[in-house]
């Protein structure tokens, strides 16, 4: 028996947040989004993005907020900022 991949699409948030203040999923639509995910975004809560400002934080000043919105354990922490040290 085969099995086959399913790629997860990602798409604009911009878009998912016009869809979910008009109500309009046809919006969505149009732009070549499945409908059922189009309608999904009418009733999913949006989700925390961090944001550029927040990148541009001193290290430790990035764990401190990190550590704060998202309650993250010490490791979790350790290997968010793993890659920012490797640049320094």
């Amino acid at each position: 028996m085969e099995t086959t991949t399913r790629t997860q699409r990602r798409y604009d948030h911009r878009l998912q947040s016009l869809v979910k203040t008009t109500g309009d999923i046809s919006l969505a639509v149009r732009e070549g989004v499945p409908r059922s995910t189009a309608r999904g975004w009418l009733t999913r809560s949006n989700s925390e993005v961090v944001t550029l400002d927040v990148l541009e934080l001193e290290t430790e000043r990035l764990a401190a907020e990190l550590m704060q919105r998202h309650a993250m354990t010490l490791e979790e922490v350790k290997q968010a900022i793993e890659p920012l040290m490797d640049d320094e």
